[in-house]
């Protein structure tokens, strides 16, 4: 059939299924259009010939010469007997040039490896050929280990083989092999002696960077557990695992969810059957040297590491005094100090049991799983070695330990947080930093304005601009600033401009309600999951907590703003609620800046490692760099920072005369208005008792005296 190979397997399938519902008890397999009918005896002619001519309405016919009605029997490259299946004769390519010809022999080693017994630790050095390869044309050549290892694999295909399945016995999967390259064998136990019949091996890559034990050989059972239903339709009826005793079901179960899903409903047993295989399978003699809980009578070490400074070491208490241990080894992250840290506590108390606390939640994960783990790839060269060396002084101890993570800093009361503090001072070092360096620091932190800088730290101009230029982060955008004024409040608390936008990253949370206070600038952000009134009211309530009750919110006419519920609520704390400004397109100006800012810091901070806080702890420090740290400009051309400003500042207006033009009537006006102030676009203007409002800075021009004006007013006159 010259189509696609999935085509043709599903249009033989559906030929097949009509013979299949009458004849339900031969077992039928088919890849694509080669067919085998097992039956316990021969096939009646009659069903023969329905099964021809089932095929035939389907357009497909059988040679009579590609029938086979004795054994052996040739399928797909094996010889089947009465009781066993071997792989028929095949030659491997040997001639290795590029990386494609080493991937395709693999692939074929791969195809017949699980009748073969072809296991992990064979084909290692061919693996080993395809790491670090980019083109498929790379050249490529068989190292002596691997001319070795295909000399074994040529070897297994030719002496290799498997029986049949026998209903009439149980399956029984059994785990065997090295420390390292464990293996699983399905294999029935016929009177004395014991049929194989296939192999299941692990994945040579394991997943996770480091996988326990009890993960590796529970997920190998699963697969196991899986391809035993999948081919003779029944569960396994016991596990034969390495292990001294069974009494390890228990500590192993706790340790992993994937063991004791496993193993769940399967008789254990750890009585391997008299086979050549099984004399060299490694046998776990112990529990796991790292527990599940902390050690009565164990001394407690305290580990800590400073990437600032580059020290690290443990502490521990000796007759109610600290001793400590310190090393230093600058230029390393602290992921690498913190392991080096309990490294050095497991060889400095290698004969003790030991309770080890650590402020590092990587560093107590790494060695809560390492103990006999499997190790895939990791980040780092230098951290595989770490962590390799972390594995085999964890194999080699006799005493046990346990490992807790605590979080630093916490100032509760009892041994955890004075051990962590001791040894936190004293990794940590004295503070002593330039005024560059600490701005530097500070603006790696918290990511602020240059004029921020300026202000806090004493820096000119210059060099604050030079700490955000050197910054990846912030770099590309220019440094937070004032940009004029948009239509504001005359005070602080006067009025408020709220707005929603999104911020996908936050994932459900993605939406962020603002408010700022057009006066100070102080702003006020909400990671919510909605638009919706709820959320909006929800945001007010946090910000009028925080900034206080405005006289008036700015808004948009978005529905959730616009609504009855929204009215009704802004109605009871006396907030007047306005929607826009005439002739005015950009009116909401100065939130839609903050959008920018906020989103800036959140990818900035989310670039410094702060992704493991959680979208409202974010969302809070990007609010606290912004109110605290990034100075405004007032209008007698002063910088302060916005919540000093929001809290301090009293009502600030200029009261000057001027003439404003009337759209309507497309001239200036008559009447004398007074100006209360000004800045880039916007003027706020009144006339007489009227409340004030907000027009283009266009519309607004000095008042000039003309004939007829009084004499109180002449000579006045106002400078823009």
């Amino acid at each position: 059939m010259r189509n696609s190979p999935t085509m043709c397997q599903w249009y033989v399938d559906l030929a097949l299924q009509k013979w299949r519902e009458k004849y339900s008890k031969p077992i039928v397999y088919h890849y694509m259009d080669d067919i085998l009918i097992a039956t316990p005896e021969s096939l009646s002619e009659q069903a023969e010939t329905d099964f021809k001519e089932t095929l035939q309405q389907f357009g497909l016919y059988i040679a009579p010469e590609k029938i086979q009605r004795r054994n052996p029997w040739l399928y797909l490259g094996m010889m089947v007997t009465e009781t066993r299946v071997r792989q028929g004769k095949l030659k491997l390519q040997s001639e290795i040039n590029t990386v494609n010809d080493v991937q395709k022999l693999v692939g074929d080693i791969q195809w017949i490896r699980t009748w073969c017994g072809i296991t992990n630790e064979d084909l290692e050095p061919l693996f080993e050929l395809l790491k670090d390869s980019v083109d498929p044309l790379e050249p490529r050549h068989l190292t002596n280990k691997a001319h070795d290892s295909l000399k074994v694999i040529e070897t297994k295909i030719e002496q290799q083989q498997v029986y049949r399945y026998d209903p009439e016995y149980p399956v029984m999967v059994l785990v065997y092999g090295s420390q390292q390259y464990r293996s699983a064998i399905i294999a029935q136990q016929i009177e004395k002696h014991l049929a194989i019949l296939e192999w299941v091996f692990p994945s040579y890559q394991p997943s996770a960077s480091v996988t326990t034990l009890q993960d590796y050989i529970g997920s190998l059972l699963l697969k196991a557990k899986e391809r035993v239903r999948l081919v003779f339709g029944v569960d396994p009826s016991v596990f034969v695992l390495p292990w001294k005793t069974t009494d390890l079901i228990q500590e192993w179960s706790l340790c992993s969810m994937t063991f004791a899903l496993a193993v769940n409903g399967v008789q254990l047993s750890t009585h391997y059957p008299s086979h050549p295989l099984f004399q060299t399978t490694s046998i776990i003699m112990r529990g796991p040297i790292v527990k599940q809980k902390p050690i009565s009578n164990a001394l407690t070490v305290f580990t800590d590491a400073s990437g600032r400074t580059g020290k690290y070491g443990f502490a521990w208490q000796d007759n109610q005094n600290w001793k400590l241990k310190i090393w230093t080894d600058t230029g390393k992250s602290v992921q690498i100090l913190e392991l080096q840290a309990i490294v050095e506590t497991l060889n400095w108390f290698s004969s003790q049991a030991l309770n080890i606390v650590s402020d590092s939640a990587y560093a107590v994960s790494v060695v809560n799983r390492i103990d006999c783990a499997k190790i895939g790839k990791i980040g780092t060269l230098e951290i595989e070695e770490l962590v390799i060396r972390l594995k085999g002084i964890i194999q080699e101890r006799k005493e046990p330990i346990w490992c807790c993570h605590m979080r630093s800093h916490t100032n509760l009361p009892g041994i955890f947080s004075q051990g962590n503090a001791v040894i936190d001072r004293a990794v940590a070092g004295p503070v002593v930093l330039r005024n560059f360096e600490a701005a530097r620091q500070s603006h790696e932190f918290f990511h602020q304005s240059s004029r921020g800088l300026q202000q806090e730290f004493g820096l000119s101009r210059s060099q604050a601009r030079n700490i955000v230029a050197a910054c990846p982060d912030c770099a590309r955008i220019a440094p937070l600033q004032q940009h004029g004024v948009n239509p504001r409040g005359l005070g602080p608390r006067k009025v408020w401009q709220t707005d929603v936008t999104e911020y996908p990253p936050f994932g459900r949370l993605k939406y962020l309600h603002v408010s700022v206070d057009t006066h100070s600038h102080a702003v006020w952000a909400s990671a919510l999951t909605t638009t919706a009134f709820k959320a909006v009211k929800q945001h007010w309530l946090q910000a009028f907590a925080v900034l206080g009750v405005p006289e008036m919110i700015k808004t948009d006419n978005a529905p959730s703003y616009v609504g009855h519920w929204s009215e009704q609520f802004l109605k009871q704390w006396g907030v007047k609620h306005v929607t826009g400004i005439p002739y005015n397109t950009t009116g909401q100006g100065i939130v839609e800046r903050r959008h920018q800012d906020i989103k800036r810091l959140l990818g900035a901070l989310k670039k410094e490692g702060e992704i493991t806080l959680s979208p409202h702890d974010m969302l809070a420090k990007a609010c606290y760099v912004l109110n605290w740290k990034n100075p405004v400009s007032t209008n007698d051309k002063q910088t302060v920072i916005p919540i000093h400003l929001h809290y301090t500042s009293q009502n600030s207006v200029l009261k000057m005369p001027v003439r404003t033009w009337d759209p309507k009537k497309g001239a200036w006006g008559t009447e004398k208005e007074t100006l209360f102030t000004w800045g880039r676009g916007y003027a706020c203007v009144s006339t007489g008792d009227d409340p004030p409002r907000w027009v283009p800075a266009k519309w607004v021009k000095p008042w000039l005296e003309k004939k007829g004006d009084s004499e109180e007013t002449r000579g006045q006159q106002t400078v823009s």
